[in-house]
Order: C-alpha cells, then sequence, then structure tokens
C-alpha cells in the first residue's frame, strides 16, 4: 500500500561508496572450481527479485561455503572469495546479505591485515555502507568515523576519498536525526568539495543538497533555498530539467520556499516539477504524487481553489487506475478534492453575491458612493481568487476612474492603485504595457511625492523588472543602481532595503558581465529562467 503523500526530500539516506578495486593477492593452488570474477559477473547480471538472481545467489554462496570446507574459514581465497560475493549481493542491493559476509571479511582482514590497512578500511567502508542502506544507522556512525579517521591520517584532508567517508559519516548522523552535527560536517564536506573539485562538481552539488536537507530539518529554510536554488541552476544546466537528481532539487526547492512564505514562487516552480514528472514517470509515480500534493496545498494557500481542484482531479483519477477506488490514498485524494470544491462553490457564490450587490449600490448610491467602492473591491478579489483575471482588470479599471474621481489623479492614494494595477497586467504577462504605465506613474511620483520617495523606489524597481522581462537589461541596470544609491544615501548600507537593492543589482550586474563575456545573451534562456523561478528580478537572473 503506497504511503500518504507528504513533504520530503525524495531521497534516502545514501552514502558515497568507494571505487571498487581489483583483487590484488594470487589464486592459490587449491581454489575452488569457479574464481571469485565468474562469482561477481554472476551476481551483477540477473535482476534481483528474478529466479536468475536467486539461482546466482544459491550457487555463490554455496561456492564459499565449499572454500570453507575444502580450504578453511580463514584462509585467503575463502575470504577473497567472500568478498566477491559480498560486492555482487551489494551491487545487487542485496544489503542485508552482503552485511553478513562483509563482516566475515572485515573481521579477518583486522586480524590478518590490522585495523589501519587499507584494504581494511575498504571492506570497513563498504560495510558502512550496506548498514547507511538498511538504516542501522548507530553502527555506520561507528564505521564511518573509523574510515574518515584512517582517511584523514593516511591521505589527508583534501583526498576526495577522506571528504567521501566525511560526507557519509554526515548522512549517518541525518539517518540518527541529530541534524545540527549532520548540517556541519555536510556543510564541511561541501566546502572541502568546492574547494577541491569545484562548485560544479557533482560531488558537490551532492554535498550541497544534503545539506539543505539538514537546514530544512533544523528550519533554516531561508539558507536552504538558497542553496537548493543555486544547485538547481548547476544541475539544470549540467543534466537538464528533466533529470531525476534536477527533479529532486527544484522538488525541494519549492518545499523550502513554501515553508518560507514564498508560496508564489513556490507554486512555479512546482507546477514546472510536475509538468516535468507526469511527462518523464507519469503521474501515478510516488515522487510525482508528492509534487502534486505539494503543489495543490500551496495552490489552496494562495486561495487558487480551480488549480488545486484540477490537480486533484487528475490525481484521483490517475490513483484510482492505478490502485483502485478502496486504496487509502485515493480515498484520502478524493477527501482533498471535495474540500476544494467546497471552497471553490464557496467563493463563486461569495462572487455572484458581490457582483448582485455591486449593482444594486450603484443604482441606488451611485459608483464613487464607499460602500459602492467597498463591494467593488471585494468583488475584485474574489475575481482574482477564481482567476477570472480578464474581468479582474476591468474592475481593477472601473475602480481605478472611481479613485481618481473621487480623491483625484495624484492622489498617494490613486497612484498606488494605478501601481498595483501596472503589476497585475505585467504579471499576466503584458509587458510592454505594464512598463509604460509604470514609466507615466513614476514621472507623477516624481513630480509629486519627489523622487527619493519610498513609494517613488517601488515604481523604480517594478519599472526595473517589467524592462528585464522585455530583455531590456541596461535600462533595468540604470534604474537598480537608483534605487541602490538612493536607499545608502537615505538608509545606511546596513539597512534591510538597502541589501535588498543591492542584491538585485548585484545579480543583475553579473549577469551582464556574464552575458558579455560569452557572447551568449539569449533572450530565451532568460525567459526561460523568469518561468523557473517567477517575476522577481533577482531570482529570474539567478536562474538564468
Amino acid at each position: 500500500m503506497a504511503k500518504k503523500p507528504k513533504k520530503s526530500r525524495n531521497q534516502s539516506v545514501k552514502g558515497r561508496r568507494p571505487t571498487l578495486p581489483g583483487s590484488q593477492t594470487k589464486p592459490t593452488a587449491a581454489e575452488p572450481r569457479t574464481g571469485s570474477s565468474d562469482i561477481f559477473l554472476s551476481l551483477v547480471l540477473p535482476e534481483r527479485g528474478t529466479a536468475e538472481f536467486a539461482r546466482a545467489k544459491k550457487i555463490a554462496l554455496a561456492t564459499v561455503a565449499m572454500s570453507e570446507i575444502q580450504l578453511g574459514p580463514d584462509h585467503l581465497e575463502t575470504i577473497r572469495l567472500a568478498f566477491a560475493v559480498a560486492q555482487g549481493l551489494d551491487r545487487q542491493n542485496d544489503h542485508q546479505s552482503a552485511r553478513v559476509l562483509y563482516a566475515r571479511v572485515l573481521a579477518a582482514f583486522e586480524r590478518d591485515l590490522g585495523p589501519d590497512h587499507q584494504t581494511t578500511i575498504l571492506v570497513a567502508d563498504l560495510m558502512a555502507m550496506c548498514l547507511l542502506d538498511l538504516k542501522q544507522f548507530e553502527e555506520a556512525r561507528e564505521l564511518c568515523a573509523r574510515v574518515h579517521a584512517a582517511h584523514e591520517k593516511s591521505l589527508g584532508p583534501d583526498s576526495p576519498k577522506t571528504i567521501d567517508s566525511l560526507y557519509n559519516l554526515a548522512a549517518a548522523y541525518e539517518g540518527l536525526k541529530d541534524f545540527n552535527a549532520s548540517r556541519d560536517l555536510f556543510q564541511r564536506a561541501m566546502s572541502s568539495y568546492e574547494r577541491v573539485l569545484g562548485f560544479e562538481h557533482p560531488s558537490t552539488l551532492n554535498a550541497c543538497a544534503a545539506l539543505t536537507w539538514s537546514l530544512a530539518q533544523l528550519e533554516d529554510h531561508v539558507k536552504a533555498r538558497e542553496l537548493n536554488a543555486k544547485v538547481l541552476i548547476a544541475r539544470e544546466r549540467a543534466l537538464g530539467f528533466d533529470h531525476p537528481d534536477t527533479q529532486v532539487v527544484a522538488h525541494n526547492l519549492a518545499w523550502n520556499l513554501s515553508e518560507s512564505g514564498d508560496l508564489e514562487r513556490s507554486a512555479e516552480i512546482g507546477q514546472r516539477v510536475l509538468a516535468s514528472r507526469e511527462r518523464t514517470i507519469g503521474l501515478a509515480h510516488e515522487e510525482t504524487i508528492m509534487t502534486a500534493m505539494n503543489l495543490a496545498a500551496v495552490l489552496t494557500k494562495l486561495h487558487n481553489f480551480k488549480g488545486a481542484q484540477d490537480i486533484y482531479a487528475r490525481l484521483l483519477d490517475a490513483h484510482e487506475r492505478a490502485f483502485g477506488p478502496d486504496d487509502e490514498n485515493t480515498r484520502y485524494i478524493a477527501t482533498l478534492l471535495a474540500e476544494t470544491e467546497e471552497n471553490l462553490h464557496s467563493l463563486e457564490l461569495a462572487s455572484d453575491k458581490y457582483a448582485q450587490d455591486l449593482l444594486s449600490l450603484e443604482r441606488t448610491l451611485g459608483p464613487d458612493h464607499p460602500d459602492s467602492i467597498l463591494s467593488l473591491a471585494y468583488l475584485i478579489y474574489f475575481k482574482e481568487t477564481l482567476h477570472d483575471y480578464g474581468e479582474a482588470r476591468d474592475l481593477y479599471a472601473r475602480l481605478l476612474a472611481s479613485y481618481e474621481r473621487t480623491d483625484g489623479p495624484e492622489s498617494p492614494k490613486t497612484l498606488g492603485l494605478a501601481n498595483y494595477l501596472a503589476n497585475f497586467i505585467s504579471n499576466r504577462g503584458d509587458y510592454a504595457e505594464a512598463r509604460d504605465r509604470h514609466r507615466r506613474i513614476l514621472a507623477t511620483k516624481e513630480r509629486v511625492l519627489g523622487p527619493d520617495h519610498p513609494d517613488t523606489l517601488l515604481t523604480v524597481e517594478d519599472l526595473a523588472c517589467d524592462h528585464i522581462r522585455l530583455n531590456e537589461l541596461e535600462e533595468a541596470r540604470e534604474l537598480y543602481e537608483r534605487s541602490y544609491s538612493t536607499r545608502q544615501r537615505l538608509l545606511g548600507p546596513d539597512h534591510l532595503e538597502t541589501i535588498l537593492a543591492a542584491e538585485k543589482l548585484s545579480y543583475l550586474q553579473a549577469f551582464l558581465d556574464e552575458a558579455k563575456a560569452t557572447r551568449d545573451l539569449d533572450p530565451a534562456k532568460l525567459a526561460s529562467g523568469k518561468r523557473a523561478l517567477g517575476p522577481r528580478a533577482s531570482d529570474t537572473l539567478k536562474s538564468a
């Protein structure tokens, strides 16, 4: 029975396995008939769970037992055979059987070669990986600590094997739910990988992704989302968005964003992950279901009940076909769909009621009466919530006209609504009209409020976003420079608004510098980044 979908990093605790070397000992004259390499291949080739694998495993274990009888359990060839069979079983994910054999081999090597011998440490490392896979984290932690200490002593702290063993030790602590320790160790491993291999090396990105999970468990979602955003850019560039590793990072980034309150960006990335997973592994797959459930929950928080309804309906249909109508998850999804449809029905009834009330109020009191304006504002809210954007835009225009008649076209209240309508138009994709509206609003605010007024600077940054969406990046840079220099002068370099303005400018400048260096300023690439991480300027440029 499938487990109830829930927020998850979408991967189990896994360490980094050492490279498996060839045997460094020569066979004795009394070796068994079947060589260890033949046994290894016989376990690698069949798929676990098949009759061929069961037959190969039975033959391999019988060969080890025959060697024990003929040569003795402590004979070098017996140990070598047991090691080869353990590797084959390990490769086929029969970790419990492999662990038993690794334990015998490890004890023999500790006795014959010593606890610090390279081969002994290799077997200890392999056995630690089995323990991690078996979720026996306390035993794994002890072995991982031993392997790391040995590698650090013999190879130095910057050896890839040493860093791998540090990563494995962090994974063991993570399995023990000691997230403070796993965070610190993953941070060390990531820094070491980055120093030795570079940030975009797969090992560095794996450590970074693992670190974000520990950070998320410690509820440091802000730091986790920053790291996941960087990993997503690198993974998508190297592997493409449809690669499973990229999907995992994007899924986790969407979760980090939702947990830290950035629901709109979470929904945008979640939509992209859902489309990718549905395309590559199907809607009924456990990972796709997890992404769909998280996305539907975010859309519900955003009051986008239509979007959530569509996801739950498609999910229910796929789940019923795959698992049947009586499956626990099927019933759970059906309940969520019913709740969403009830919320949507309530919104539609409320929208109809306010539309009728508005007509009555405008007829009796006039369109500019405070009660009429309030009813119009509520109707706009319901239209937006129902994603009836065409109707909402017309209603915004009516409300703006009412403000202009009652408060004047240059009042702060009117200018604020005009700016909100321009942002609404921009978010619906009409960037050129939004840019022209923001330009007119900015000119009025500069004249009425002054060039340094906080509301004026907000419009400066909104206009910069329009320019970015239209790929007019030099114009955007000039506006961000203005915003940053003004805030620094008025608020000081350490004020939060100054820091945020500096961040936006730095991301844009870095993108421009990179584009100039590579001569690869591709508008399609920028548009792709905007779709991936949302309309905010700094985040759009991060993904470009």
